[in-house]
């Protein structure tokens, strides 16, 4: 018997073929640390108008590394909902950033839409099984349609980094359906998978996406200089 064969398997597979190991998957497992090491160098922002921002992209994203390393370790539905849990902490966080440049909520407010977008969609997970890629490509979709609408309805703003983030993430999304559909696969190669380069785009992106919203930060005035309550940076 091998390693976590008595774990419920988890209804998502990628081209790597799984090894009767401790790590089922290596090169998918393994590659995940491009989120810890994302993750660190966005905490680790020492100024800037957006370092709060950064620093809570830096922290998800960290968590994203440990939680994708678990899940392709295990090969389990146990490793597949805390690897959809971290997904959802930062597309919850890319998609509320997103969403509040327009709707320009107080801290409370924005918090609790932030808390929405991710633990609905766990819940969901937990009780669909197999709904939680869709919900994060969702959640994902729908930020980049908001990033797409920016330039038109908040001008001001330099969108070179939105621009390199769509890039970036169309061509990631090309690699992953690749080789989650075996079109783009090596089942044999554990060093470097097509589903390892989603991981490094992945945490490029969200490297980029900071970048982005210290350009927003930058040329939009903050809404506690014109809220007298005060609201938080991250809205």
């Amino acid at each position: 018997m091998c390693p976590y064969d008595t774990w419920p398997a988890a209804t998502v597979s990628f081209c790597e073929a799984r090894l009767c190991d401790a790590v089922r998957e290596p090169s998918n497992a393994w590659s995940s640390a491009a989120y810890v090491v994302a993750g660190i160098l966005l905490l680790l922002r020492p100024h800037g108008p957006a370092r709060d921002q950064a620093r809570a992209i830096g922290l998800t994203t960290f968590f994203v590394g440990f939680g994708s390393f678990f899940f392709h370790m295990t090969a389990s539905f146990v490793g597949e909902v805390v690897d959809l849990s971290t997904m959802y902490l930062v597309s919850g966080l890319m998609l509320s950033l997103e969403l509040n440049r327009f709707l320009k909520l107080e801290r409370r407010r924005f918090i609790w839409l932030y808390c929405a977008l991710v633990v609905l969609p766990i819940g969901l997970v937990v009780w669909l099984r197999s709904v939680g890629i869709a919900l994060f490509a969702a959640q994902i979709g729908t930020t980049v349609v908001l990033l797409h609408l920016e330039p038109r309805l908040l001008p001001g703003t330099d969108y070179r980094p939105m621009y390199w983030l769509q890039g970036t993430y169309a061509f990631a999304s090309l690699i992953w359906l690749g080789d989650q559909t075996g079109r783009l696969c090596a089942p044999a190669n554990h060093v470097f998978t097509g589903h390892a380069m989603w991981h490094v785009l992945g945490a490029t992106c969200m490297v980029i996406f900071a970048a982005h919203r210290h350009a927003c930060e930058a040329t939009v005035p903050a809404r506690a200089s014109v809220d007298p309550g005060g609201a938080a940076e991250l809205s």
